[in-house]
Formats: C-alpha cells, structure tokens, sequence
C-alpha cells in the first residue's frame, strides 16, 4: 500500500482588513456595496487541503483532495475526486470532479506556497468564479521542436454556492466545455484558453442581486456565457514575471467585463520583492437599462499591490 498510495497537502493562513468605498461614475457613493470595516479577517485567506493519490495500476490513478476555507466557515468537502487514466504515453483522460480549467494557475489556485502573491490578482481570478466541476477532460502532450504543448479539452457541468463573489447569488453552468493550450519553452510559458457554458441563475437570486429585475422583466435563464484567457510567464530563478488578459462575456442584457494583470519580481535570495498592476472593467453595456443598474452590475477596479515573500524553509514561505 505504501507503494501505491500517496498523501500530500497545504495550509494558508492570511489576515485581512479591507477599506473600500464603491463609487459610481459620477462619484457617489453606491451605499449597499461598500465595505468599509475596521475588523480584521482571519478567514478569507486561511484555508487548508489534504490529497490523496491512488496508483490503481500502471495507466489508472485515482485522486481524492478534501478541502476547507475560513469563507466557507472550514466546512470541509471533497473539491477533487476523479479517476486519471493514460490511454498513451501522451493522451490522458480523468473523469469526476475536476479543476476548471480557466486560468494560468487553476490547478493551485488555493495552494498559496505555489505562487508569489498573497493571492492571485482579483480583478482576474474572481472574473469567472468557478473553481471545481463534474465532468472529463481529456489532454495531449506533444513536442515541436524546443517546445513542449498541453492541449486539453474538457465538458461537464458547475453548481456554484452564492457567496461574496456572485453577490449571494447561486447559479448553475450547465454544458461547460472549453480548450486550453499550454505551452513551454525554456523559462518561458503560455497559456491560452476558451471555454463557454449555458449559465442560469435562479429568479429569486437574481431578484435579490439586481432588485428592480421583476419590474424590467429580467432574467437569467439557459444564457451562454463565455471565458477567454491569454497568460505570459517567465521564471529563471533570478526574474519573475506574469501577465494575464481575460473576458467574461454574456449573450444578454447582463454586463461583460475584460481585465488583465501585469506581475514583476525579483529573487533577492530567500527573498522576492514583486509588485502588480491589474485591472477590471465593464465592456458592451446594454444601454436599454438604467444607468443606474448598469453602474452597479459592471464591474470597475484598478490596483497597484507591492508585495514580498520570503522563503522560510523548502516548504514554507511568508
């Protein structure tokens, strides 16, 4: 059994303390979104995983992470649990519960040693805020020349639990099928993405979210929905840098949104001093609507973030 089962895992433990006024365009302030507070938050950063690996045979694997996070009260649950199987030695199929593939770094997004921010850029990785799905994926790897590629395809479906992302909303994603192709070539990788999905928000939840919706008789039911991404890395040990663009585009009358981040560190020993530009905005606003509602469904934010990490030991880092 030690040959064939592994257990491996991370913790996260982050404080926070937010200051935000929402502004509209025009300078006043949208009242039922600020979030002005002087508490401090131990939760939205702590979180903690435990995975389990199954070798079943020489092509079989089975995969099992339990996870919990202090925004979702530490209710732990199973975020990963499917089957790998290697019908080559390049083509790779898993089925189950499984990442959604959206962005550079989904495939750790909650592994905070994995990567050098405090937390990835938000006005990028909240654009789409699915993170696990039910479903298969099947994946090629090959080479051309110096290059090595991943190019992966996958379908299955998401039910996403309201929380401060969706603005307590619940939805459903329902035919979520994509491509993505990854790509390295010495110290450099690029990652491009597209994925599309049938999204349906329950009438109750979007009463709540968008108040005057029952009286302008909106809805928003079987609307397709898609994500496109483009992400630059470059990693030599001594600089870091990374880039991401990406767009959140709906088919009705509810606002599409592109955003796009631009990361630069240095290695300074056991040390990296980095800082981000990223940004979000709103794109084709459905001018049917009132303003009002339109500035407060669009998403706009700007942000510079200087940070540094420090390596404590080869498997902790602040």
């Amino acid at each position: 059994w030690s040959d064939r089962i592994s257990v491996n895992g991370f913790m996260t433990y982050g404080v926070t303390r937010h200051d935000v006024h929402v502004r509209a365009n025009n300078g006043d302030p949208i009242d039922y979104i600020d979030r002005t507070s002087d508490e401090i938050s131990h939760r939205e950063l702590s979180r903690a995983g435990i995975q389990f690996n199954a070798r079943i045979n020489d092509r079989a694997e089975a995969v099992v992470q339990l996870f919990a996070s202090g925004e979702d009260d530490f209710d732990a649950e199973i975020q990963w649990g499917y089957l790998d199987y290697d019908l080559t030695d390049t083509v790779a199929i898993k089925a189950g519960r499984i990442v959604a593939p959206f962005y550079m770094h989904s495939q750790y997004v909650d592994v905070g040693y994995a990567y050098p921010w405090v937390t990835p850029p938000a006005e990028v990785y909240q654009l789409a805020p699915i993170k696990t799905m039910e479903g298969i994926e099947t994946a090629w790897s090959f080479n051309t020349g110096g290059l090595s590629h991943r190019l992966a395809v996958f379908w299955g479906s998401s039910t996403v639990d309201g929380g401060p992302r969706t603005g307590n909303a619940n939805f459903q994603a329902d035919d979520l099928s994509g491509i993505n192709l990854t790509s390295r070539w010495q110290d450099w990788s690029v990652r491009a993405s597209y994925s599309g999905a049938s999204v349906t928000v329950p009438q109750d939840d979007l009463d709540a979210l968008v108040p005057p919706a029952p009286l302008l008789g909106l809805t928003l039911d079987d609307v397709y929905t898609y994500f496109a991404g483009l992400g630059l890395q470059y990693d030599n040990g001594s600089w870091f840098f990374a880039s991401e663009v990406a767009r959140l585009s709906f088919s009705n009358w509810y606002p599409s949104s592109e955003s796009g981040y631009v990361s630069v560190g240095k290695y300074l020993g056991k040390w990296m001093p980095l800082v981000t530009w990223a940004a979000v905005y709103p794109d084709e606003l459905d001018e049917q609507l009132p303003q009002a509602l339109n500035n407060g469904l669009a998403e706009r934010q700007k942000s510079w973030t200087a940070g540094l990490r420090y390596s404590l030991t080869d498997s902790i880092s602040l």
